[in-house]
């Protein structure tokens, strides 16, 4: 579907928490959910994607609320250094269990 509409162009697997193979402000913009969850990907994971992410670039990231103070205290780092800029963040229920926060930042420079 996204195909007919040309919303994107390429498919890349890539491991988070490594030097990613890609030029300096190369992407427009990032969504990622169910990515980003305790124990799973390293912090320096953000400094591999705001590097790789445009000046004014949009990072969509849904995180969990459980584990915000993990991830959620670096994108606040992020914030004070004017590094990132938030956009947007709202609380969602997803599952009974567990609420999310949807965040959305843009890159300072």
């Amino acid at each position: 579907m996204y195909e007919k509409f040309h919303i994107y162009q390429d498919l890349y697997e890539i491991e988070l928490g490594k030097a990613l193979n890609f030029n300096d402000n190369y992407f427009d913009a990032f969504v990622s959910t169910g990515v980003f969850t305790r124990n799973q990907v390293p912090l320096n994971s953000f400094e591999e994607l705001i590097r790789i992410l445009k000046p004014n670039g949009i990072f969509a990231v849904v995180l969990r609320v459980e584990d915000n103070d993990f991830y959620d205290n670096k994108i606040k780092e992020y914030y004070s250094q004017n590094i990132l800029r938030e956009l947007l963040t709202t609380r969602m229920s997803v599952l009974k269990s567990c609420s999310h926060d949807l965040i959305i930042v843009q890159k300072q420079f």
